[in-house]
Formats: structure tokens, C-alpha cells, sequence
């Protein structure tokens, strides 16, 4: 089945569009091939090497202005990455815009993607067909509400080398794409070496800290400038020493032992210099639960908020209609085009209430500026007004529905529904002390639906035939 959701891009026009299969199952090329991905054209497919981690199901994201597909690994073919060639955009141009795309991903989730037998295309956006059925690692769909689109050329430079050193298997080279990073990142030699300096004794990987206190017991003394000329110069160069050997198995292996520390190094630098966040930075600020509403109503209020200031009554906050949903599922109509009915300040919170088009749906969502915190109970936030109608109760089952995948884990997203733009989004939902009961959930549905019938039916005879038609 289709499904669809805006995504975190900055206009409506960005939409992710999935086609889902059920978990852990990997699907024949035939059922993927289907919709847009059944439109003949130029297309330029990348063919992704099954060492990477890939999903199972097809995804279409907004990169950069342009629609990418994600082909998902098949019974049949390799997983891969997919753009239409235009006139305006020409095959040279597809296939460096899809491997900024894969860069973006492999800095997002930390793997290197590298590509197998390199580009294909033609009529259809069929990858390679892959000669091994097994060994393959798979995930349900990219979480891509978090996806770096630098500008910067350096910075794409610095992410390019970044999957292309977590994606080799050679220690060495591996270990010079992430000095390359640094390089990059710091053009100016000096400033390098004293930046490694400075940053050694703060890593704190653990691959990172026993070897430095190796490397610190063997008498190095200055590791930055070890890494360099017995790393970095001796894998580059061949003709004075230090040289590696790449028959010498130890050489190779003193490598690998110290390559977590540059790569370390690289995703600092790229932090710092660059202001690419990684995931795990983006996690642990939760800048993203109420950074898209920030926007929206304004640095004055919001830093006022944020300080504790109680705002004068009758200020004029801007809050713009929303759809709400969850990551891998679209807003059901209920949730589409809210209005913001009130506003009212606790503290540090700004508590905005909004009711549906049909005004049947109620909900609220605590604005917590002071901790960078989105809040809105399932249980307590959340309400359907049943006035007596077959609409009132069609309205419900679409709620419940919304309700039991968002308890089931889901991931709760609201979008400003004129932008597209993402306001807001919480992590999974993690019920404690609480356990879904699926045939519960699905005999409580069929009540509601039961009910639903039962109401056209007297609607119906009461001489209400087009409310005996439609749903809400």
C-alpha cells in the first residue's frame, strides 16, 4: 500500500512518498518497480554494495530541490539510489547529486556507502541484478527528518570523504579519507596541527581512549604529529620513509588500531568548522521538538517565553494551521489543516490549543521553550467530540487509528499546513508499564465501525442522504 507525509523540507512541495512492506520482509523487484517508479525516462540508478545497511522499503525525498528515490534492496537486485535526467539536469549531474544524497546518509547514520559495479539507467530505475541471495543487512525505511544539504563545497567535500573512509576495507586508505576531512576542514596547516593537538585529550571514544593511552605508554609524545608523519604522510607517500607497507600485516594492523582516533577527529572537525551536526548531537539537544515553531512565532516571544517572562495579555502570537502525524504515516483528514483555537502561558511553557476543520478533533501541545521540549499526552491531549453523527464516529476511527500507531512506537511529526515546513517532532513513543493489545485494538475498530454503519443507516432514513454518503 502508498503511503505519504510532507517531509521537513522547507516548502509543500516536499514530500517523502513510501511504499511499505511488512517488517523483515524483502520484496521482489516487480512489486517496487510501481507508480512513479513505472514512468519511462532517462533514469541514473547508483547500485549501493550490500555491506551497507539498506532498506526494504522505496522512499522518495527532496534533496537539494530535486526528487531522489530510494530503491530498496530486492529479492533480485541490489539496493540503490534513483533520479530523473532532465535536459536542465543532465546525467554528469545526476549522478554527483546522488552521491551528495548517499553522503548525507552515511554522515546521518554513521556507515559508509559504497557503490557496486557503479551507475546504471535506462527506461526504468531497475538496479544491477546482485549474484548473492543472502548476507545482506536491512532496515525498515530511513529516518531522514534529520539530513545535512550543505552548500559549502568543502563541507561536501568533507562528507564525501567521510563515506568513502567508512566504506573502505583498507585501514590505510580508510585512514587517509578522514585525515582529508581534517584537511578540509582546516585548510591552513598550522592551525591543523594545533587544532589535533588541542582536541586529543578530549576524545572520549571508546576505541579512541585506550589507544591513545597505548600510543601515550609507548612514549609518543606528541600523538598529532605522529598520526600525521607515520599515518597520513607514510600511507600518501612512497618515497622517503616512513612508508606503509601493504604486505606488512602489522603495519596495517597498527593502522586499524589508530584510525578511530582521526575519525574521531573528523567528525569534530566537520561539527566545528562546518556546523553539520550529527545525529546523536541533534539527539541529545531535542533542539528539533519545537525549533520549527520557534520560527514561526519569533525570536522576541519565544526568548521571553524561554526566560520565564509572563507575556502581556493580548499579545499577538502567530500560529499557523497545522497537520499532525506520525513519520511513516500521513495526517489522516481529522488531523489536516488545524486551527489554533487559544494560547495560554505556564512559565516557561507556551500551551497552544487546536481543533479541526470539522471541529470534532481537539489537541493540545505544551510548548516548552525553556527545556526545548514539545508535550502532548496521547491520553490526556488528545479528544474527539462525538455530536451524534456517522461523521463524528468515522472521525474517531481515524483518530483511534492515528492513537494505536502512535503508542505502537511512532514518532509524532507536526507540519505547518501552508509550508509543508516540520514545526516539531517527537522521539518514538516508548508506553511504560502499558502493552498494545492488537485484537483488542482491532475489535474496538470494528465497534466503531459497526457504529458508523448503524448511524448512515438511520441518517439515511431520516432523510439525510448526503451525510449517509460521505465521511469526515
Amino acid at each position: 500500500m502508498a503511503a505519504e507525509k510532507l517531509n521537513s523540507g522547507s516548502t509543500g512541495e516536499e514530500i517523502e512518498k513510501k511504499r511499505t512492506f511488512p517488517f523483515g520482509e524483502v520484496p521482489s523487484i516487480r512489486n517496487v518497480l510501481v507508480d512513479e517508479l513505472q514512468q519511462r525516462g532517462g533514469w541514473i540508478v547508483a547500485n549501493v554494495d550490500t555491506g551497507t545497511t539498506w532498506p526494504v522499503t522505496a522512499q522518495k525525498y527532496r534533496f537539494r530541490g530535486e526528487d531522489i528515490w530510494i530503491i530498496p534492496i530486492t529479492q533480485e537486485c541490489y539496493g540503490g539510489v534513483a533520479i530523473r535526467e532532465r535536459a536542465d539536469l543532465n546525467a554528469a549531474a545526476c549522478r554527483k547529486l546522488i552521491l551528495r544524497f548517499l553522503s548525507a546518509i552515511s554522515w546521518v547514520y554513521e556507515q559508509g556507502i559504497s557503490l557496486a559495479h557503479g551507475f546504471t539507467g535506462g527506461t526504468f530505475p531497475q538496479p544491477l541484478g546482485r549474484p548473492n541471495k543472502m548476507g545482506i543487512s536491512m532496515m525498515q525505511d530511513f529516518d531522514l527528518s534529520y539530513c545535512p544539504e550543505p552548500v559549502d563545497p568543502k563541507a561536501q567535500l568533507a562528507l564525501g570523504l567521510m563515506r568513502e573512509g567508512r566504506g573502505l576495507n583498507n585501514p590505510g586508505y580508510a585512514f587517509l579519507s578522514f585525515y582529508r576531512v581534517i584537511e578540509a576542514a582546516i585548510p591552513d596547516g598550522v592551525q591543523r596541527r594545533q587544532w589535533i593537538t588541542a582536541k586529543i585529550p578530549t576524545l572520549r571514544g571508546h576505541r579512541t581512549v585506550p589507544v591513545i593511552a597505548k600510543l601515550t605508554s609507548d612514549g609518543v609524545q606528541n600523538i598529532g604529529e605522529h598520526l600525521y608523519k607515520s599515518n597520513r604522510m607514510a600511507v600518501a607517500h612512497a618515497q622517503r620513509e616512513p612508508i606503509v607497507d601493504p604486505d606488512d600485516y602489522e603495519e596495517l594492523r597498527r593502522l586499524e588500531q589508530e584510525t578511530p582516533i582521526v575519525l574521531e577527529l573528523a567528525t569534530i572537525a566537520i561539527e566545528e568548522m562546518f556546523g553539520m551536526e550529527t545525529r546523536h548531537t541533534v539527539y541529545n539537544k531535542h533542539l528539533y521538538e519545537v525549533a520549527g515553531w520557534k520560527d514561526v512565532i519569533g525570536p522576541d516571544i519565544v526568548a521571553k517565553v524561554a526566560a520565564g517572562e509572563q507575556l502581556v495579555e493580548g499579545a499577538v502570537i502567530n500560529l499557523p494551521k497545522i497537520n499532525v502525524g506520525l513519520r511513516d504515516r500521513a495526517p489522516a483528514e481529522p488531523h489536516l489543516k488545524m486551527k489554533a483555537s487559544s494560547a495560554s502561558q505556564y512559565g516557561k511553557v507556551l500551551a497552544v490549543e487546536y481543533v479541526s476543520p470539522c471541529s470534532r478533533v481537539l489537541m493540545r501541545f505544551g510548548l516548552d521553550f525553556g527545556n526545548e521540549r514539545l508535550d502532548c499526552d496521547m491520553f490526556q491531549d488528545m479528544a474527539v467530540r462525538d455530536d451524534g453523527t456517522a461523521d463524528a464516529v468515522a472521525t474517531l476511527i481515524q483518530h483511534q487509528a492515528f492513537k494505536d500507531a502512535l503508542f505502537c512506537n511512532g514518532q509524532l511529526h507536526v507540519y505547518d499546513a501552508d509550508t509543508g515546513k516540520l514545526l516539531g517532532r517527537k522521539d518514538a513513543y516508548m508506553p511504560m508499564n502499558m502493552f498494545f493489545d492488537p485484537e483488542g485494538a482491532r475489535a474496538h475498530l470494528s465497534i466503531l465501525q459497526a457504529e458508523e454503519e448503524a448511524r448512515r443507516k438511520r441518517e439515511a432514513a431520516a432523510g439525510n442522504p448526503d451525510n449517509a454518503a460521505t465521511r469526515a
